[in-house]
C-alpha cells in the first residue's frame, strides 16, 4: 500500500486492513496523513513499513515503489 489513507474527510469509518500479507511505503513529509499515524498503524499490525523522503504523491519514488511491489508479489 502507498500513501495509506488512515482517515478520509466525510467517511466515518477509519481505514483498516484484512489479515492479509501487506507492506506499506509512506512519505515522511506526507501533507495529508502524518507519518507517525502510519508508523503506529503498521506497528500494531506488524506490517512492513518503509518511510521515504517524499510527500503524499510519492512522485520521487514511482520506479522504486514499482520494483518493491514486484518483489513483494514475487514472494507469493
Amino acid at each position: 500500500m502507498i500513501a495509506l489513507p488512515l482517515s478520509l474527510p466525510g467517511f466515518d469509518r477509519p481505514f483498516d486492513l484484512a489479515p492479509v500479507p501487506a507492506a506499506v511505503v509512506h512519505g515522511w513529509d506526507d501533507e495529508l496523513i502524518p507519518a507517525r499515524a502510519v508508523i503506529e498503524f503498521c506497528e500494531r499490525r506488524r506490517i512492513d513499513l518503509e518511510l521515504v523522503p517524499d510527500r503524499h504523491r510519492l512522485t520521487e519514488f514511482v520506479m522504486p515503489i514499482a520494483e518493491r511491489f514486484g518483489a513483494f508479489l514475487g514472494r507469493f
